[in-house]
Formats: C-alpha cells, structure tokens, sequence
C-alpha cells in the first residue's frame, strides 16, 4: 500500500504543509535526508517532489528571496562601513595613519573599479570599476547611479 506522503501533489493544488515544511529545511541547505526528516517523510517522497514544478518552483524563490535579502543585508552592511570609513578620517582624534588608510580605502573603491555589466556609464570622469568583483558592482553600481541623479537633481 502507498503511503499518502509518497504521492505527489496534482497540479493547481497547494503545497501541502509537509511539503512546506520540506522546502524550508531544503532552503538552509541541508541534504534532502535531512530535509525529508525534518519534513517528517521518507527520503524517497522527498525526492519524488523534487520532481514537481509547483516545489522546484517554491524551493527557487525561496533561494530568489534568500538571494535578494542577502544582497539588501550587503548594501545595509556596505552603507555602514563607509559610513564608518569616513567618521574615522574625519576625526581629528583618529592617528593620522588610520584616518589615511580610511581615506585610501574609500578613494580605492571609488577611483578604482568599472562595472563589468553595466547598461550605462557612470557620469563621474576618470573611475576605473575593475577592479571589483560582479557581485560588488551589482551592489555599489546602483548607489553610485543614485547619488549621481540626486547630485544632478541638488
């Protein structure tokens, strides 16, 4: 006899909970064992719903979501150690030395990088984006694109 947790879903159904449960464990990366377990299944239902669009779907954007808060999270992060950056080369308190390291790290990322994708050209003469990585310019390109139209706009 089949079990129920053995039978995939008919298209145009929901996710049943078990699958939810399964898609979640799968999202934080453990191996399907683990997934199926946490999902309270055998690893074989696991990997029998690994054959359905609707859960490859669900299990895609989740990692499509899990993506773009960790790129949302960099920016944040990124934000914040400029922010750092520049409040350390501004203190008049700092050692010279570290107020210097802060001044060339931020003119290092300025003056030294071209985006590797970019559909445009930022306006500001003379930056070089090389040498930073895609991942980088898919964070920073769109910030610096923003402070020039809010520059323009001043």
């Amino acid at each position: 006899m089949k079990k129920v947790e053995d039978e995939p879903a008919q298209p145009g159904k929901p996710l049943t909970i078990r699958q939810l449960k399964f898609i979640e464990a799968m999202l934080t990366g453990v191996a399907i064992r683990t997934a199926a377990k946490a999902a309270g299944v055998t690893e074989r239902s696991a990997h029998a719903w690994l054959l359905l669009p609707a859960v490859r779907a669900a299990i895609e954007q989740g990692k499509a979501a899990l993506i773009a808060s960790s790129r949302e999270r960099i920016e944040l992060l990124s934000l914040a150690a400029i922010d750092t950056l520049q409040e350390l080369m501004n203190d008049a308190e700092t050692p010279a030395t570290v107020r210097a390291q802060c001044a060339k790290a931020l003119a290092a990322r300025v003056l030294d990088a071209v985006p590797a994708q970019a559909t445009e050209t930022p306006t500001a003469q003379g930056i070089d984006y090389s040498a930073w990585s895609a991942e980088d310019l898919g964070i920073i390109y769109p910030l610096i694109l923003k402070y020039e139209q809010e520059k323009k706009q001043a």
